[in-house]
């Protein structure tokens, strides 16, 4: 095999986070079959997403080599997100070494374990990512944001209305009151809202906008 256009160490804990957040919203869908890694001397980026839900996240490198310009962008197949997740998952506490061969697709070594990920370059147009990073650029810096706990939302995803077909209606008036949830004409149902101050002395400011 050829020598590989890049190469880059980070904690397989790291990347068995990063990868699994991006792979529980990225959906298999017909528009975006591929996940994206960008990936340069400070860390990866992992982007996915389909028509109807988005999201990337970020994990830094402890050491980073390429061959060509960077940043270096790699495109896996979805289901590579699980091969990934799952080999780290296997090796905890560990340093995972990553080598990309264009063509090929990416390797992923600990110790005399290795896993590989195919290459999907081209399965996603290219203008879908670009219409991903606009609109992730585009909210980066909202004017109004609030805080809630994620853990409630699936409080109300069960609810039962009278059709199938409804979806939850949800009222927000302000970043610090109650949200309100309505299902079909009866259901009603309030979240709480975290304080934002309390929030950051407890995890420090890295955590909000």
């Amino acid at each position: 095999m050829a020598e590989p256009v890049a190469t880059w160490t980070m904690d397989a804990d790291a990347l068995c986070r990063v990868a699994g957040n991006v792979a529980h919203v990225h959906k298999k869908n017909p528009t975006i079959r591929s996940v994206l890694l960008t990936v340069d001397a400070e860390g990866v980026k992992i982007l996915g997403g389909d028509p109807y839900a988005a999201a990337y996240d970020w994990a830094p490198a402890e050491s980073f080599k390429a061959t060509r310009g960077t940043p270096v962008r790699i495109e896996i197949p979805r289901e590579g997100l699980d091969a990934m997740t799952s080999f780290c998952r296997q090796h905890p506490k560990q340093d995972v070494v990553l080598s990309w061969f264009p063509g090929d697709g990416l390797v992923l070594q600990i110790g005399t374990s290795r896993e590989a990920v195919g290459d999907a370059t081209g399965m996603t147009p290219a203008a879908a990512w670009r219409g991903l990073a606009e609109l992730f650029e585009l909210y980066e810096d909202p004017s109004s944001v609030f805080l809630l706990d994620m853990g409630l939302t699936t409080r109300f995803r069960l609810v039962k209305s009278d059709k199938n077909e409804r979806k939850a209606d949800w009222m927000i008036r302000d970043p610090e009151e109650p949200i309100l949830v309505k299902y079909g004409p009866h259901f009603r149902g309030l979240m709480m809202t975290i304080k934002r101050e309390r929030h950051a002395e407890a995890v420090g400011q890295d955590g909000l906008w």
